[in-house]
C-alpha cells in the first residue's frame, strides 16, 4: 500500500534541505525527502560519504538570505559559525579604478556573510530532525515516476528495500546534473564558460578584519571572501587548461602564482588549505514548473560565482514557494493546482532573470580585452565608488536588500 504526502523533495542538500525545513515549519504538510547520500543527525555517515553540497566549498549569504535562515530558527547557530563581510573591494589587475562598499555606510553590521559549506549543512540536516512532519529516506534514489489522476507516485529505492509514495507534489532539489529532471525530459540550456573555478582555503599573515575581495584579472576573476580563524575562502576562475596547471602546482608554488595576481592588498598568503576544481557554466531548465512538479537551486539554474549569488536567488526561489504553498495549504486550496505553482513562478521570473544577466554580463564585460571597454570599466568603477546613489543601489543587491522575502 502506498504511503500518501503531500510534497516530496529529491536532494538533500543546501536548497533542498532549506525547502524542507522552510515547509515545514508551522504546518502540517507531510514531507519526505529523499537524498542519495546518507543523512542522519551526524551528517556523515561511517564512511564518510556526505552530500556533495556540503562539501569543502564556502557560501557567500547575503543578508536577504541571513533573514531567511533567521525566520527558520537556524541563524544563531550559523551565525557562530559564519563570518561577516564588513566591506568589499572591487578592482581590476592593472586598472586605475576600484569600489569600495562598506557596511558602515550602508547603515547594516555586515554586507553579508560567509560560512563553509560543511558547517552550514550541520546546522541544516540537524534542523530538519526537529520536525515531526519531516521524514528523511536515505541513502536511496528516485527509480520511477509516473501520474496518477491523484497525484504523483514515486518508486524509492533504499539499501535494502523500495517503496512507492503517492504525492500531491514533487520537486526537483537534486543539483546540476539532475536525475529527477532528465527522467521528467525537461531540456536545459548551457553555456559554457570555458573556465574552471579553483576553491581553497588560503591564509594571510595579516588580519582580513571582514574584507571581501574580487579581482577582475586576465586570466579571470579572483575573489577572496573572509572566513573565520582568520582565513579566505579562494574562488579563482580560470580558462580551464590553466586551471589544472594551477592544481598541478606545489603549495608554495600555487602561493606564488596567486600573489602574483592579487597583488599584497591583504598580505602574504602563508598557507593554503587543500584544492577543489570544478567547470563553470550557466545552466537554466527550459521548464522550472510543471503541473505537480517544481525545481529548484541547481536543477533549476547555475550561475557563475563572480557575483555568489546562485545560492542566494534559491534561497529567495524557496521561500516564496514554501510560503505559497502553505497559504494555499492553509487556506484549504489544493497545493497541487497548478495556479499555485504558476503564481510561484510569477513572483520568481523576473528576480532570476536580474540576478542571472547581472552575473552573467559582469563576467563578460571584465573578460573582454577590449582597451576602450578596459578604460570604461575602470571609470566605471571609479564612478561607482564616488556615486552615492549607485554604491546604494550596489550594495542593496549585493546584500540582497532589494529583494521581498516571505514570511515564512
Amino acid at each position: 500500500m502506498k504511503k500518501n504526502v503531500d510534497v516530496c523533495i529529491v536532494g538533500g542538500g543546501m536548497v533542498g534541505a532549506t525547502l524542507a525545513c522552510a515547509l515545514a515549519k508551522n504546518s502540517d504538510l507531510s514531507i519526505l525527502l529523499v537524498e542519495a547520500f546518507p543523512v542522519n543527525e551526524s551528517r556523515a555517515s561511517a564512511s564518510g560519504e556526505i552530500q556533495t553540497s556540503y562539501d569543502a566549498r564556502s557560501t557567500a549569504l547575503s543578508r536577504g538570505t541571513a533573514e531567511i535562515f533567521h525566520q527558520l530558527g537556524c541563524w544563531t547557530l550559523m551565525r557562530a559559525q559564519a563570518e561577516p563581510i564588513i566591506d568589499i573591494t572591487v578592482s581590476e589587475k592593472g586598472g586605475f579604478g576600484a569600489s569600495y562598499l562598506s557596511a558602515m555606510d550602508q547603515g547594516v553590521p555586515a554586507l553579508g556573510y560567509v560560512i563553509e559549506n560543511a558547517s552550514l549543512g550541520n546546522v541544516l540536516i540537524n534542523q530538519l530532525f526537529q520536525y515531526s512532519n519531516i521524514q528523511v529516506q536515505s541513502p536511496a534514489k528516485v527509480a520511477a515516476i509516473s501520474f496518477q489522476t491523484d497525484g504523483v507516485s514515486v518508486t524509492i529505492e533504499g539499501e535494502h528495500q523500495s517503496r512507492d509514495v503517492l504525492t500531491k507534489l514533487i520537486i526537483a532539489a537534486d543539483g546540476q546534473d539532475s536525475e529527477l529532471r532528465a527522467m521528467l525530459g525537461i531540456d536545459v540550456a548551457y553555456t559554457d564558460y570555458g573556465q574552471k573555478a579553483i576553491i581553497a582555503n588560503v591564509s594571510p599573515d595579516r588580519q582580513h578584519q571582514g574584507l571581501a575581495n574580487e579581482r577582475f584579472t586576465e586570466n579571470g576573476p579572483l575573489a577572496l571572501l573572509p572566513l573565520n580563524n582568520n582565513r579566505y575562502s579562494l574562488v579563482w576562475s580560470l580558462e580551464c587548461q590553466a586551471a589544472e596547471e594551477t592544481m598541478a602546482l606545489s603549495d608554495n608554488d600555487f602561493m606564488e602564482k596567486l600573489q602574483l595576481q592579487f597583488g599584497h592588498r591583504v598580505g602574504q598568503f602563508i598557507k593554503v588549505g587543500e584544492r577543489y576544481s570544478y567547470p563553470l557554466q550557466l545552466m537554466r531548465a527550459k521548464e522550472q514548473i510543471r503541473p505537480r512538479v517544481v525545481l529548484v537551486g541547481n536543477a533549476a539554474h547555475t550561475l557563475h560565482p563572480v557575483a555568489g549569488q546562485g545560492f542566494n536567488v534559491a534561497a529567495r526561489d524557496v521561500a516564496v514557494l514554501a510560503a505559497d504553498i502553505k497559504q494555499a495549504y492553509r487556506s484549504h486550496h489544493p497545493i497541487d493546482n497548478f495556479d499555485v505553482l504558476q503564481g510561484y513562478w510569477n513572483k520568481r521570473r523576473l528576480d532570476q532573470e536580474k540576478t542571472i544577466q547581472f552575473s552573467d554580463n559582469l563576467l563578460r564585460l571584465f573578460s573582454s580585452e577590449s582597451d576602450v571597454l578596459r578604460v570604461a570599466r575602470n571609470v566605471g568603477l571609479i564612478g561607482l565608488d564616488v556615486w552615492g546613489l549607485g554604491k546604494d543601489i550596489f550594495s542593496k543587491h549585493a546584500m540582497g536588500a532589494a529583494h521581498h522575502v516571505s514570511v515564512l
